[in-house]
Protein backbone atom coordinates (compact mmCIF):
# COMPACT_ATOMS: atom_id res chain seq x y z
CA UNK A 1 0.00 0.00 0.00
CA UNK A 2 1.51 3.30 -1.11
CA UNK A 3 1.09 6.33 1.10
CA UNK A 4 1.24 9.93 -0.11
CA UNK A 5 3.56 11.46 2.48
CA UNK A 6 6.03 12.42 -0.27
CA UNK A 7 3.25 14.29 -2.05
CA UNK A 8 2.23 16.09 1.15
CA UNK A 9 5.80 17.31 1.58
CA UNK A 10 5.93 18.42 -2.06
CA UNK A 11 2.67 20.37 -1.88
CA UNK A 12 3.73 22.11 1.33
CA UNK A 13 7.00 23.20 -0.26
CA UNK A 14 4.97 24.56 -3.18
CA UNK A 15 2.86 26.60 -0.76
CA UNK A 16 -0.34 24.63 -1.45
CA UNK A 17 -3.11 23.98 1.04
CA UNK A 18 -4.33 20.38 1.06
CA UNK A 19 -6.57 17.94 2.86
CA UNK A 20 -4.96 14.62 3.75
CA UNK A 21 -7.67 11.96 3.95
CA UNK A 22 -7.10 8.42 5.06
CA UNK A 23 -9.06 5.41 6.17
CA UNK A 24 -8.39 5.04 9.89
CA UNK A 25 -10.66 2.09 10.65
CA UNK A 26 -12.42 -0.53 8.57
CA UNK A 27 -14.23 -3.83 8.84
CA UNK A 28 -15.94 -6.04 6.31
CA UNK A 29 -15.25 -5.91 2.59
CA UNK A 30 -14.60 -2.20 2.12
CA UNK A 31 -12.44 -1.62 -0.98
CA UNK A 32 -9.34 -0.33 0.84
CA UNK A 33 -7.55 -1.05 4.11
CA UNK A 34 -6.83 1.23 7.07
CA UNK A 35 -3.99 3.58 6.20
CA UNK A 36 -5.06 4.11 2.59
CA UNK A 37 -4.66 7.79 1.72
CA UNK A 38 -5.68 10.40 -0.79
CA UNK A 39 -5.03 14.13 -1.04
CA UNK A 40 -7.70 16.71 -1.90
CA UNK A 41 -6.37 19.89 -3.50
CA UNK A 42 -7.75 23.43 -3.50
CA UNK A 43 -8.95 23.09 -7.09
CA UNK A 44 -11.12 20.14 -6.04
CA UNK A 45 -8.95 17.50 -7.69
CA UNK A 46 -7.75 14.37 -5.92
CA UNK A 47 -4.38 12.63 -5.73
CA UNK A 48 -4.66 8.91 -5.04
CA UNK A 49 -7.79 6.96 -4.16
CA UNK A 50 -9.40 5.48 -1.07
CA UNK A 51 -11.63 3.13 -3.04
CA UNK A 52 -13.77 5.16 -5.41
CA UNK A 53 -17.56 5.08 -5.55
CA UNK A 54 -19.89 6.88 -3.17
CA UNK A 55 -17.43 6.77 -0.28
CA UNK A 56 -14.73 8.61 -2.19
CA UNK A 57 -17.22 11.06 -3.70
CA UNK A 58 -18.51 12.05 -0.27
CA UNK A 59 -14.97 12.31 1.09
CA UNK A 60 -14.04 14.66 -1.76
CA UNK A 61 -17.07 16.84 -1.01
CA UNK A 62 -16.24 16.94 2.70
CA UNK A 63 -12.61 17.65 1.83
CA UNK A 64 -13.62 20.79 -0.07
CA UNK A 65 -15.64 21.87 2.97
CA UNK A 66 -12.63 21.27 5.23
CA UNK A 67 -10.50 23.46 2.97
CA UNK A 68 -13.06 26.23 3.33
CA UNK A 69 -13.74 26.01 7.07
CA UNK A 70 -10.16 24.94 7.89
CA UNK A 71 -11.23 22.21 10.31
CA UNK A 72 -10.57 18.47 10.48
CA UNK A 73 -13.43 15.98 10.17
CA UNK A 74 -14.13 12.33 10.95
CA UNK A 75 -16.55 10.57 8.58
CA UNK A 76 -18.29 7.27 9.31
CA UNK A 77 -19.56 5.01 6.54
CA UNK A 78 -21.77 1.93 6.86
CA UNK A 79 -21.76 0.37 3.41
CA UNK A 80 -24.09 -2.51 4.12
CA UNK A 81 -27.43 -3.78 2.85
CA UNK A 82 -29.52 -1.13 1.11
CA UNK A 83 -26.71 1.44 1.31
CA UNK A 84 -24.54 -0.64 -1.02
CA UNK A 85 -27.43 -1.58 -3.29
CA UNK A 86 -28.13 2.11 -3.93
CA UNK A 87 -24.54 2.90 -4.94
CA UNK A 88 -22.11 1.84 -7.66
CA UNK A 89 -19.88 0.06 -5.14
CA UNK A 90 -19.50 -3.72 -5.17
CA UNK A 91 -17.99 -3.84 -1.67
CA UNK A 92 -19.68 -3.42 1.69
CA UNK A 93 -18.48 -3.03 5.25
CA UNK A 94 -17.85 -0.21 7.68
CA UNK A 95 -15.16 2.47 7.44
CA UNK A 96 -14.06 5.62 9.24
CA UNK A 97 -12.20 8.29 7.26
CA UNK A 98 -10.20 11.15 8.79
CA UNK A 99 -9.70 14.38 6.88
CA UNK A 100 -7.12 16.84 8.18
CA UNK A 101 -6.12 20.22 6.75
CA UNK A 102 -2.36 20.46 6.18
CA UNK A 103 -1.36 24.02 5.28
CA UNK A 104 2.10 25.49 4.53
CA UNK A 105 1.66 28.13 7.25
CA UNK A 106 2.17 25.42 9.88
CA UNK A 107 5.95 25.25 10.23
CA UNK A 108 5.79 22.19 12.50
CA UNK A 109 3.75 20.24 9.94
CA UNK A 110 6.28 21.24 7.29
CA UNK A 111 9.14 19.89 9.40
CA UNK A 112 7.33 16.63 10.11
CA UNK A 113 6.44 15.85 6.50
CA UNK A 114 9.82 16.98 5.18
CA UNK A 115 11.42 14.62 7.68
CA UNK A 116 9.10 11.79 6.61
CA UNK A 117 10.03 12.49 2.99
CA UNK A 118 13.71 12.21 3.95
CA UNK A 119 13.19 8.91 5.78
CA UNK A 120 11.30 7.34 2.89
CA UNK A 121 13.90 8.42 0.33
CA UNK A 122 16.97 7.52 2.41
CA UNK A 123 16.07 4.16 3.93
CA UNK A 124 15.00 5.42 7.34
CA UNK A 125 12.18 4.19 9.55
CA UNK A 126 9.81 5.79 11.99
CA UNK A 127 6.19 6.11 13.01
CA UNK A 128 3.71 8.99 12.66
CA UNK A 129 1.10 9.49 15.37
CA UNK A 130 -1.85 11.74 14.52
CA UNK A 131 -4.52 13.03 16.89
CA UNK A 132 -7.98 12.08 15.59
CA UNK A 133 -10.70 14.61 16.35
CA UNK A 134 -13.22 16.88 14.66
CA UNK A 135 -12.42 20.57 14.53
CA UNK A 136 -8.61 20.63 14.53
CA UNK A 137 -7.31 23.61 12.56
CA UNK A 138 -4.35 23.68 10.16
CA UNK A 139 -2.38 25.94 12.51
CA UNK A 140 -2.44 23.38 15.35
CA UNK A 141 1.18 22.47 16.09
CA UNK A 142 0.34 19.82 18.68
CA UNK A 143 -1.75 17.32 16.73
CA UNK A 144 0.93 14.99 15.34
CA UNK A 145 4.37 13.66 16.17
CA UNK A 146 6.97 11.73 14.18
CA UNK A 147 9.15 9.32 16.13
CA UNK A 148 12.24 7.96 14.37
CA UNK A 149 14.07 4.70 14.98
CA UNK A 150 16.69 6.51 17.09
CA UNK A 151 13.74 7.61 19.29
CA UNK A 152 14.08 11.28 18.31
CA UNK A 153 10.79 13.15 17.90
CA UNK A 154 9.54 15.93 15.65
CA UNK A 155 6.31 17.62 16.74
CA UNK A 156 4.08 16.64 19.63
CA UNK A 157 0.55 15.70 20.60
CA UNK A 158 -0.43 18.15 23.31
CA UNK A 159 -3.08 16.08 25.05
CA UNK A 160 -0.71 13.20 25.83
CA UNK A 161 0.52 13.31 29.46
CA UNK A 162 4.27 13.52 30.03
CA UNK A 163 4.41 10.01 31.48
CA UNK A 164 2.79 8.59 28.35
CA UNK A 165 5.05 10.51 25.96
CA UNK A 166 8.00 8.49 27.21
CA UNK A 167 6.26 5.32 26.11
CA UNK A 168 5.39 6.40 22.57
CA UNK A 169 8.55 4.75 21.23
CA UNK A 170 6.80 1.38 21.61
CA UNK A 171 4.85 2.22 18.47
CA UNK A 172 8.05 1.93 16.43
CA UNK A 173 7.35 -1.80 16.46
CA UNK A 174 4.01 -1.46 14.68
CA UNK A 175 3.88 -3.10 11.25
CA UNK A 176 0.67 -1.67 9.81
CA UNK A 177 -1.54 1.41 10.39
CA UNK A 178 -3.81 1.18 13.41
CA UNK A 179 -6.20 3.28 15.49
CA UNK A 180 -5.45 3.25 19.22
CA UNK A 181 -6.32 5.07 22.45
CA UNK A 182 -3.83 7.04 24.54
CA UNK A 183 -3.98 8.93 27.83
CA UNK A 184 -6.43 9.07 30.70
CA UNK A 185 -9.12 10.46 28.42
CA UNK A 186 -8.48 7.64 25.96
CA UNK A 187 -8.01 10.02 23.03
CA UNK A 188 -7.98 8.40 19.58
CA UNK A 189 -4.57 8.36 17.89
CA UNK A 190 -3.83 6.99 14.42
CA UNK A 191 -0.46 5.26 14.18
CA UNK A 192 1.25 4.88 10.78
CA UNK A 193 4.61 3.22 10.09
CA UNK A 194 7.02 5.30 8.01
CA UNK A 195 9.43 3.29 5.91
CA UNK A 196 10.92 3.21 2.40
CA UNK A 197 8.65 1.99 -0.38
CA UNK A 198 8.96 -1.66 -1.35
CA UNK A 199 10.30 -2.62 -4.77
CA UNK A 200 8.11 -4.63 -7.13
CA UNK A 201 9.71 -6.63 -9.95
CA UNK A 202 7.58 -7.48 -12.99
CA UNK A 203 8.78 -10.05 -15.50
CA UNK A 204 7.35 -10.47 -18.99
CA UNK A 205 3.85 -9.63 -20.24
CA UNK A 206 4.94 -6.12 -21.16
CA UNK A 207 1.52 -4.97 -22.31
CA UNK A 208 0.04 -6.06 -18.96
CA UNK A 209 2.99 -5.01 -16.78
CA UNK A 210 2.71 -1.43 -18.02
CA UNK A 211 -0.67 -1.09 -16.33
CA UNK A 212 0.18 -3.20 -13.28
CA UNK A 213 3.24 -1.04 -12.60
CA UNK A 214 1.11 2.11 -12.44
CA UNK A 215 -0.92 0.54 -9.62
CA UNK A 216 2.09 -0.51 -7.53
Amino acid sequence: MKNHFNDVSKYLRQGKKIILARIIKQSGSVPRAAGTQCIILEDGSIKGTIGGGLLEHQVMERGRECLQNEKSSVMHFELTGEEVAQTDMICGGVADVYLEPVFPQNAVAGKIFNRIDHLINHGGNGVLLTLISDGIGPEDAKSRVLIEEDESATGEIGIIPAEDKKRLTKYLEIKSPALTKIGKGKQSIFVEPVRPYDTLYLFGAGHVSTFVASLA
